[in-house]
């Protein structure tokens, strides 16, 4: 399947469309499609359509805008197909979520903190810590993992998560809150040994 992801750098803005849904990268595809279909209908087809040298500037244009696009697909694509370290990241994360459903606590936030070294911008990592940070009973670790999650490129996709454990963490708050006072309510009611 890789490798097949590494052939769409073959035509310019199709790694940027496939990989990523990006619309700019549309309109690159596109405009190169024309110049290619304009070069080959004036070539082959309709050959009054351009003069000779306009016809060689076609072509040339062509071939730099494929070799340009090639060159800069290469040096791209490792970051949207996700290379070696990302591949690694994923088994971290997949181990890490079962760690986590297993109710393995201790082994989930070895995984997470071992991703986000590899990968601090990891929005699904820092979300699934705050997370578990907030259910083994760490609410300031947990918020902070959450103020500093809002601050990442990307968290936009899980902003009603975001605010969902935020609320979380407040009603453990007042939780504690209460039982602290219904326990010092119970001290001070209990008559003294004597």
């Amino acid at each position: 399947m890789s490798i097949l992801r590494w052939i769409t750098i073959l035509w310019p803005g199709l790694p940027q469309l496939w990989l990523r849904g990006e619309w700019s990268a549309l309109g690159l595809a596109i405009g190169f499609s024309a110049l290619v279909n304009i070069a080959v209908v004036a070539t082959w087809g309709w050959t009054e359509l351009l003069e000779p040298m306009l016809l060689w500037t076609a072509w040339g244009g062509v071939v730099l805008f494929w070799l340009v696009s090639l060159f800069g697909g290469v040096g791209q694509m490792s970051q949207l197909c996700g290379v070696s370290s990302m591949d690694a990241g994923g088994d971290l994360f997949r181990a890490a979520q079962g760690e986590y459903l297993k109710g393995n606590w201790f082994e989930a936030e070895l995984a997470l903190n071992r991703l986000l070294e590899q990968n601090p911008s990891d929005v699904d990592a820092q979300l699934m810590l705050a997370t578990l940070l907030r259910r083994i009973g760490q609410p300031d670790e947990a918020r902070e993992r959450l103020e500093r999650l809002a601050t990442i490129e990307g968290a936009e996709k899980w902003q009603l998560e975001i605010t969902r454990q935020s609320r979380l963490l407040d009603a453990d708050v007042e939780v504690t809150a209460q039982n602290v006072q219904v326990n010092e309510d119970l001290d001070t009611g209990l008559p003294s040994a004597a």
